[in-house]
């Protein structure tokens, strides 16, 4: 039967919250959410500052933490006793549902910003719009999102509903009817799916005409028509099992497998796969406790199983972990759960398991574990063994964390040399972790070896790879409880032998489009680079009266590191301006003609590129780089133009821009070291000096007009047919306005291009 269903628009409530963090995960039920750097976020039924459940995140390293307390019908954080999951709707924005508070206490539909920790409430149930969402929601990829209701709409017995994203409209879909009528089922408990053709599939709990509950599907193409798929059909019948509380799946071939949590040849359940196209519903697993028992959670498909958990039954009647041969059908139970000790902690499991970034599956139990709070978990598919993620405590002690460099560690030695790190932990009941991050990289999990007599700590050990200079370690121990340990920090020097890069390097600071002080992105560098790596400089900028000191160490794999904390930006402070971030690297892949770029950013954009390379022709060589002298057709005296382009071009009227050429005269020294000397198109007067580098190129900068305006660009040397010249395309020209002045009194301060060449004077 196809039935189409008329759509209610309904009023929203917005509000916003403040960010919180506090303890309180209890009863986590609904599925875990991979976010973009691998940690998961769910939601927990129970707990929280106010008893009305919680949003929290989970990191890799088992860190557990609360990013939003609900309060209930009232408050900051409207929302009580969520049990779906949390879903991304691509924007960063995520989605949830809470079955009960708002201002009806029927439940609402809520977005939270984890960036930012902003919470609002989209929707809140009112009975008539339904009631009760226990499922989390659905998105169709187009700024939609789908969902159920266990009750409410015109019959009470439940609804699908939709969410405009963009707007937060909510609109009714579908109200069913119950054992009969128009739109058979009653109490959708699970989340949709959506096929490869489009259609929408559901299930819902109960109604049909046994009452044991339905597959049905809605087809958005069709103006959302209803069709009432399936219809349970208990302990026996043609459709074995009744109550399914889950999700299903669409397989490759376009099959649906889901679960039922209660009917089945022994009344404990079933596991089924549906073919829309036959209509056909096989019963692929019946549950008969030992084997597990009422499955209420999705199943999900891992290559050439299927993996799904039960509520209860196993070997402790605490639920179990399984699998299902998608080619055999073969059904093996994985783990029983051994609630709040044993080998895997945890209790009646309601969630699904999801991905984690290695290949291994997470999820997370109601209950068992430390208090009966319920706990995380994650099972690594090679092996079939579960290991413990976090049992979450009422009252937590953060555990201890020591550091040092083991005894006898090298602060001195070869590029990719580890040196050990050692130290102690400890907790007030179980460790789980020491987790180690060197120089802001990653988080790496440390051997950990138990003490032999009780209430001693334990002992932990990891090998790190040391930068250049600084190095800056944290470190932090986890217990089972998911509490980390205030991180204590290490700090010491290590030096990396590294005589190839030693030597000078020089190079230019070009302003991106995006500058709007261009002048003030502009400059010239210089680097002096010992055998240690170690190095010194200044950089010149335009409009900047004095120049920056640069201190610090090259790393391993070529950024710079500054000052005395190793940092790989530097920060240049001006005076009612925002802060110039400095960022440089050295190409140490290419021996003896290095390469130096780098980005100079200003409020979170790249406002300059940086570009030079190593200065071969210096009189302090690089050690062990072989002699290398000045081409002798690059040496001498060049006679040099700075041609002006046509007004035109440069966006001005001729009354604003020289109709003239400047001069410069140039001498190239057998040092590689280059004079200039030449007065511009305008009469300004310039004398500059620079250092060739190792591809025949000098970054020309001088400074102009007392310093506020300057000329640069990179002069490429070269050597064409027995003959030299030199040339720069597009060399830049800062002059400032100055209304005293009656030649351009409005000047270019936002820079022009003019054209080099020189050519070379004959001896």
């Amino acid at each position: 039967m196809k039935i189409i269903r008329p759509t209610i628009l309904c009023a929203l409530a917005l509000a916003g919250a403040a960010f919180a963090q506090t303890a309180g995960v209890e009863s986590p039920q609904g599925n875990l959410l991979r976010v973009a750097d691998g940690s998961f976020l769910g939601t927990n039924a129970n707990g929280g500052t106010a008893g009305y459940g919680a949003l929290f995140r989970v990191t890799p390293e088992s860190e557990v933490s609360v990013l939003a307390n609900l309060t209930g019908d009232i408050g900051s954080k409207p929302g009580a006793y969520p049990r779906g999951g949390l879903i991304d709707d691509g924007t960063g924005t995520l989605w949830g549902t809470t079955t009960q508070g708002g201002a009806s206490a029927l439940g609402t539909v809520f977005k939270f910003v984890s960036a930012t920790g902003t919470f609002a409430t989209v929707a809140a149930f009112t009975g008539a719009n339904g009631s009760f969402p226990d499922a989390a929601l659905v998105s169709d990829g187009a700024g939609i999102l789908w969902g159920t209701t266990r009750a409410g709409g015109a019959g009470d017995f439940g609804t699908v509903f939709t969410i405009n994203a963009a707007t937060g409209a909510l609109t009714t879909v579908v109200e069913f009817t119950g054992t009969s009528g128009a739109v058979i089922g009653s109490q959708p408990k699970a989340a949709l799916v959506r096929d490869g053709a489009g259609l929408w599939w559901g299930t819902t709990s109960a109604g049909g005409s046994g009452g044991l509950g339905t597959i049905f599907s809605i087809d958005p193409a069709n103006g959302n028509a209803f069709t009432t798929e399936v219809v349970f059909t208990g302990t026996n019948g043609a459709a074995l099992g009744s109550a399914p509380e889950a999700a299903m799946i669409v397989d490759a071939n376009g099959k649906l497998w889901g679960t039922t949590s209660s009917g089945g040849t022994s009344g404990s359940g079933t596991v089924f796969r549906f073919a829309p196209a036959t209509d056909a519903l096989t019963t692929v697993v019946n549950f008969a406790g030992a084997n597990g028992a009422h499955p209420k959670a999705a199943l999900l498909a891992d290559g050439a199983l299927l993996w799904g958990t039960t509520y209860d039954g196993g070997l402790s009647g605490l639920g179990t972990i399984f699998t299902i041969a998608t080619a055999s059908d073969a059904h093996d139970v994985v783990a029983s759960f051994t609630g709040t000790g044993g080998s895997v902690r945890g209790a009646y499991p309601l969630a699904a398991l999801v991905h984690g970034a290695a290949g291994e599956l997470w999820g997370v139990a109601a209950q068992g574990g430390r208090d009966d709070r319920g706990t995380i978990f994650k099972v690594h598919t090679a092996t079939h063994t579960v290991q413990l993620v976090a049992e979450p405590e009422i009252a937590p002690v953060l555990p201890a964390a020591t550091a040092q460099l083991a005894p006898g560690s090298m602060t001195t030695g070869p590029i990719g040399a580890p040196i050990t790190l050692r130290g102690t932990a400890k907790d007030d009941v179980e460790l789980l972790s020491v987790i180690v991050s060197i120089n802001g990289g990653p988080f790496l999990p440390a051997a950990l070896t138990a003490p032999l007599l009780p209430g001693k700590p334990f002992t932990w050990q990891l090998d790190v790879l040391p930068e250049n200079g600084v190095n800056v370690v944290v470190i932090k121990s986890v217990d089972n409880g998911g509490n980390p340990s205030k991180p204590r920090t290490l700090v010491f020097n290590y030096t990396v032998v590294r005589p190839d890069v030693a030597g000078s390097y020089t190079g230019l600071l070009t302003p991106d489009a995006i500058s709007a002080t261009p002048l003030q992105h502009t400059g010239v560098f210089g680097l002096k680079v010992t055998t240690k790596g170690r190095f010194t400089g200044k950089l010149t900028l335009g409009g900047r009266a004095q120049p920056v000191v640069l201190t610090g160490s090259i790393g391993n794999s070529g950024d710079a590191r500054f000052g005395k904390t190793g940092a790989t930006q530097l920060s240049i402070t001006r005076k009612n301006l925002p802060p110039l971030l400095l960022a440089l690297n050295l190409d140490v892949d290419a021996p003896f003609s290095r390469q130096v770029t780098g980005t100079l950013r200003e409020s979170g954009a790249d406002v300059a590129a940086a570009s030079g390379g190593q200065m071969l022709y210096t009189a302090k060589l690089n050690p062990i780089a072989p002699l290398q002298n000045v081409p002798p057709s690059l040496l001498g005296s060049y006679t040099s133009v700075f041609h002006a382009l046509t007004p035109a071009a440069q966006g001005l009227p001729a009354s604003d821009f020289p109709q003239t050429d400047g001069t410069v005269q140039m001498k190239v020294t057998p040092s590689g070291k280059v004079k200039l000397a030449g007065r511009l198109a305008d009469g300004a007067p310039f004398l500059a000096s620079g250092s060739l580098t190792a591809d025949n190129t000098l970054p020309f900068f001088a400074k102009l007009y007392r310093g506020a305006g300057a000329i640069c660009g990179p002069i490429a040397f070269r050597n064409l047919a027995g003959q030299s010249d030199a040339d720069c395309a597009g060399m830049l020209w800062f002059r400032p306005a100055n209304a005293r002045t009656t030649d351009y009194p409005n000047g270019w301060p936002s820079g022009i291009n003019v054209d080099f060449t020189a050519s070379k004077v004959a001896p």
